[in-house]
């Protein structure tokens, strides 16, 4: 694991080639390259020699969020391989995928972010309406529905197993808001023909009951729904989840800002 902290100055005002702020809003991100960095050690030499680099993968992050959210970019982010003659054509978006990136992006001065808001507005950008005014308080229905999951099925396999042993079960797990955590019932993984992946299905939404005021729009503007996805040896339910033995595969982050729109109309985040 490497922890790194890097704090860059950049220039308030740039010039925007075609499509104005509205363009540079929507096609600006960070790109990121990780690279692994290796050394060879040359017969009598007594040092190591540095060697060539080799690029892992691209983490590409964007920069909208800067403006719309006052905690910046925070979470976890795919590391793609940038160019892989050996994929196939039909490869999919997690053949692409290598790892994974934990980092944070954010002002490093809360009166940076102020200018830089003044500096767009003058260039055309407009905030979302309704500001930081959430209206009267009204209760809302927030339902979640994950169909299935897709997971690289060596995380399935038990140590020193090379097939999926038929007492493998998966659940997921989340906490919205200041609701009690959900777990979802246990559900066993069908292996792809490739043998590649495995696919969990899960086919169950859940709804919750929410009083609709300013801090549950904070949390939906600034905060990401985590959902866990475990494993489980056996169909043990007697017990609250995660058990002893339970082992946390992964998470997925959804961002909910869509859903802090002051509307009459149902708003949804979906994809995957």
């Amino acid at each position: 694991m490497l922890r790194q902290r890097i704090q860059t100055v950049t220039s308030l005002f740039f010039k925007v080639y075609g499509g104005g702020w509205s363009q540079l809003e929507a096609d600006a991100d960070v790109l990121l390259r990780v690279f692994l960095a290796s050394q060879t050690v040359k017969a009598g030499a007594s040092r190591a020699q540095p060697a060539r680099d080799h690029l892992l993968g691209v983490v590409r992050i964007p920069t909208r969020e800067l403006l719309t959210k006052r905690s910046g970019i925070s979470g976890w982010f795919p590391v793609m391989v940038s160019e892989d003659p050996t994929l196939p054509s039909s490869a999919g978006v997690l053949d692409a995928v290598v790892g994974g990136l934990e980092l944070c992006v954010r002002f490093a001065h809360h009166a940076d972010r102020e200018r830089v808001l003044e500096a767009a507005r003058g260039l055309g950008w407009t905030e979302d309406e309704g500001g930081d005014s959430a209206g009267d308080d009204e209760l809302v229905n927030l339902s979640v529905t994950i169909p299935k999951i897709w997971l690289p099925l060596h995380c399935l396999l038990l140590a020193g197993h090379k097939r999926l042993h038929k007492s493998t079960y998966c659940y997921l797990r989340y906490k919205l808001y200041d609701k009690d955590a959900v777990c979802s019932p246990l559900r066993r993984p069908s292996v792809s023909e490739d043998g590649q992946r495995a696919t969990v299905g899960f086919e169950q939404t859940r709804t919750v009951e929410l009083t609709k005021h300013q801090p549950l729009v904070w949390y939906l503007r600034e905060e990401k729904l985590e959902i866990q996805i475990w494993r489980s040896y056996g169909k043990d339910t007697s017990g609250p989840r995660p058990q002893d033995t339970d082992r946390l595969l992964g998470c997925a982050y959804v961002d909910l800002t869509a859903l802090s729109e002051d509307t009459s109309r149902t708003l949804s985040v979906s994809g995957r």
